[in-house]
């Protein structure tokens, strides 16, 4: 857990015991409210519940869990959104293919859940082909959460970010994109991977260090 100007408060740890996971790939996070969140591991493309708490651990082999997806190599679900407007989710899938799916409120199991169906999705044609313009998937955010956009058409809209094309688009649940945002110049070392929006607008990119020794910075930068 961190401020929303970059100060540390606190930490939680996951148990992976009994959940299959060989990798313990976590690559989606979002939160539901509460003090409640969902994570998602990228190769068993599950979805986990769980309740937040500084300095503990979550078991999340006994956690509620929701399957978006068989399991799969490491090419799967990279971003996941809740839209609190309605309890639905919006996953994306990284790439070979590309995919961006739509869910109304699945159900949350302790025991072996069923595969979560998408309501509408989209897919690139084949693994090699772009989706929305771009390379790869690697988060989704909604924008329904926005104070501004309440009652307005563009609260429906989502962020996709593309850590392959380093652009970060706007684009409409009709598949229309909106306009974009060139990332290649931001920290160009660094690989951004990971987006959110706060109610008030505010836009947070997580990036995921290239390890080549370029990457250091010498001070945090805003």
């Amino acid at each position: 857990e961190v401020s929303r100007t970059g100060q540390t408060i606190g930490s939680m740890t996951f148990n992976w015991a009994g959940t299959g996971s060989t990798k313990n790939d976590t690559e989606g996070l979002t939160y539901l409210g509460n003090g409640q969140f969902v994570v998602t591991e990228e190769r068993l493309q599950n979805g986990y519940k769980f309740n937040y708490s500084a300095g503990g651990t979550v078991a999340l082999g006994s956690a509620p869990f929701v399957s978006f997806g068989p399991t799969i190599g490491n090419i799967g679900i990279e971003g996941i959104s809740y839209d609190a407007r309605n309890g639905g989710f919006v996953t994306v899938k990284q790439d070979d293919p590309a995919k961006l799916s739509f869910y109304n409120a699945p159900s949350f199991s302790t025991s072996a859940a069923a595969d979560a169906v998408p309501n509408t999705e989209y897919a690139g044609p084949n693994s090699n082909s772009s989706l929305f313009g771009l390379a790869s998937l690697s988060d989704v955010a909604v924008l329904g959460g926005v104070n501004a956009l309440v009652g307005t058409t563009a609260a429906d809209n989502l962020l996709l970010l593309s850590l392959d094309s380093r652009k970060l688009i706007e684009i409409t649940r009709g598949g229309v994109v909106k306009s974009s945002f060139d990332l290649s110049n931001v920290l160009p070392h660094n690989g951004i991977e990971g987006v959110t929006i706060d109610e008030n607008g505010t836009i947070y990119l997580v990036a995921e260090q290239v390890q080549d020794g370029s990457n250091v910075l010498p001070n945090p930068t805003s």
